[in-house]
């Protein structure tokens, strides 16, 4: 800028007074533009969080994805929670193997061997010996009941209150496993209360981990027991259930020094009752990461408790839907006749059409993308179950563009507006998968920006 030129006939004293005069105004002018980025700083930190809220039927992965995003983006405060995750994954497996005791039908005293049956070449029955071997590993690992009721008051407020029966696969009368998992309630605040460990909480769970550490060899035989892995073969949930993989870890996660890593975290099985608020603050050096706060509400999922959302629809700014892919074969134990993926048809439908998330942007999550496969694999045919499938080819990629296909029709035919509406086919156990979310997060916050300053 060029300077301003000094008026004619000014004296000496009157351009020292001008000179003085702009000096001021100069600073005063930089003063102000300091305060106004200030300002803009200030506005940063205290902008308004961002809302999420996590919907879809239970055993979708809800619970698994809000791990893989805090783990992703606030690696931290996650590994601060370690404690906390500790005791629920010691639960998951002591529960898993308390639930294949129970699946095991009861022994009997074995008979004297009456030359018409099967024998071995010492005259010992094969059968026998089986059952004998069972029996032993049931009374070997009978301390696990009490760790369980130890666990179960920590972190939560217990399991599910029955083992009993319900189908849930199509076509099948097998036990559910749902009921061994662990419940965590509205309010809870379980990871806090966790962390609160007194020299009598501290030593009980050094006592529990002893107990488990001392069972591990049992808990080793029992997952590789013949006659247990022929129990259980037929038990399609269980086999998908994710706490099968610490049972297949169960020498490294038995030891007294155990420290949970975060793809054990991800494992871990959560059966939320109610509304769990999770409010997360991103790390890292980004600066479109920098000071921005999530308010993540992880809902149950249970048709019984879906009525329970409504309050959460007011003043959100994202709904994540998840849908299990691998839910085609499978009923709702909450109400049996009714298909997996039927409902999250009929679950979509509803909340696309709702008048009051008019302004909220969607993200829909197809979620157990490698259980799909594996189903497909086993050679189930998801025509079988879905009939408007026809014959299209059987694979989990055509299955899963089909289905994405089919939901955003949805969307397209009910939504009384147009709204941001993104897609990803995916496996939650994958922590890396959370970053293409974060990518359609910023995405549906540009837009909201651009839109707020008559951009677009």
């Amino acid at each position: 800028m060029w300077p301003l030129l000094s008026p004619l006939n000014e004296t000496k004293l009157e351009g020292a007074t001008r000179i003085q005069e702009e000096n001021i105004a100069a600073a005063k002018s930089q003063e102000i533009d300091l305060q106004i980025e200030k300002d803009k700083l200030e506005a940063q930190k205290k902008r308004r969080p961002v809302r999420i809220l996590l919907l879809g039927q239970r055993g979708s992965g809800k619970s698994t994805i809000l791990k893989s995003l805090q783990s992703r983006f606030a690696p931290i405060a996650f590994k601060e929670d370690s404690f906390a995750w500790c005791i629920v994954i010691h639960l998951n497996l002591v529960s898993t193997v308390n639930h294949i005791l129970d699946l095991l039908p009861p022994t009997s005293p074995a008979q004297p061997h009456d030359g018409g049956g099967r024998s071995s070449r010492n005259g010992v029955d094969p059968d026998s010996r089986s059952t004998d071997e069972i029996e032993r590993l049931r009374m070997q690992l009978r301390p696990l009941r009490e760790v369980e009721i130890v666990l179960s008051k920590r972190p939560t407020t217990g399991k599910r209150p029955s083992r009993g029966p319900s189908s849930t696969t199509l076509g099948s009368d097998q036990p559910s496993f749902k009921s061994a998992d662990v419940v965590i309630r509205f309010g809870s605040r379980w990871k806090a209360v966790s962390k609160l460990h007194g020299t009598g909480r501290r030593d009980q769970m050094h006592e529990m981990r002893q107990i488990i550490a001392a069972c591990c060899p049992d808990i080793v035989s029992l997952w590789e027991n013949d006659t247990v892995q022929s129990a259980i073969s037929g038990h399609e949930e269980f086999q998908e259930h994710p706490t099968t993989f610490f049972l297949n870890n169960a020498l490294r996660i038995c030891q007294t020094g155990y420290e949970p890593t975060v793809d054990d975290i991800l494992r871990t099985h959560l059966a939320t009752l109610g509304v769990e608020e999770h409010h997360l603050a991103l790390e890292g050096g980004q600066i479109e990461q920098q000071n921005q706060e999530w308010v993540i509400y992880d809902v149950s999922g249970s048709r019984t408790q879906r009525a329970a959302w409504v309050p959460y629809f007011d003043n959100v700014t994202i709904i994540m839907f998840v849908v299990p892919l691998s839910a085609f074969n499978q009923v709702l134990d909450e109400d049996i006749p009714m298909n997996g993926l039927f409902d999250s048809f009929q679950l979509w439908r509803t909340i696309c059409n709702s008048k009051i998330l008019a302004g909220v942007a969607f993200i829909v999550i197809f979620n157990k993308q490698d259980l799909l496969a594996k189903k497909i694999e086993a050679g189930i045919q998801f025509k079988d179950f879905v009939t408007s499938y026809k014959d299209k080819l059987n694979d989990a990629q055509s299955i899963s563009q089909y289905l994405r296909r089919k939901f955003v029709g949805i969307y397209k035919e009910v939504s009384p507006v147009n709204r941001p509406l993104f897609s990803h086919v995916m496996c939650a156990i994958d922590g890396q998968a959370a970053s293409s979310i974060l990518i359609y997060i910023h995405e549906i916050l540009l837009r909201g920006h651009l839109e707020e300053t008559e951009l677009m």
